[in-house]
């Protein structure tokens, strides 16, 4: 009996090792994201575009497409882990971001290219003024030129 026993033992302990090395050669690897995938690139205004708001307005854009590059990187992460709460808290925070950079954008008052392009196209008439001051010889000498801007 004691043989059987000792045998049994043996047995177990050689399928407890089989088990072990079969468990931890199985390991379950995560997704490694990839630099190229993701680039994230914010970098701050420089200080002679600081009063553009062109420049603003732009950053504020780039600052957008970097909040929604983050919030991919944040929805990949939650499919792994849906259980975990600071990836949900963090999928709000940038959703919350991303919402709030749009309210940005939309309330921006138009660029100075744009108020410049609206001035090119407004219509110019010119009037004649007559103003009889003293009589002269020429004709054309008593009329002034007066232009005004057509107001849309």
């Amino acid at each position: 009996t004691r043989a059987k026993h000792i045998e049994q033992v043996t047995k177990l302990t050689a399928e407890n090792v089989t088990l072990k090395t079969s468990v931890s050669k199985a390991k379950v690897q995560p997704p490694v994201l990839t630099r190229t995938k993701h680039a994230v690139d914010v970098k701050p205004i420089v200080p002679c575009l600081r009063n553009n708001r062109d420049a603003h307005l732009d950053y504020v854009r780039h600052l957008k497409e970097s909040v929604e590059t983050i919030r991919d990187i944040v929805e990949e992460a939650k499919v792994v882990r849906p259980l975990d709460r600071s990836i949900v808290s963090a999928c709000r925070y940038t959703k919350y971001s991303q919402e709030l950079l749009e309210y940005a954008i939309g309330t921006c008052p138009q660029g100075s290219q744009q108020r410049a392009k609206q001035l090119i196209n407004t219509p110019l008439i010119r009037e004649t003024q007559v103003t009889i001051a003293k009589p002269s010889d020429r004709q054309d000498s008593n009329k002034q030129v007066h232009v005004m801007a057509v107001k849309p």
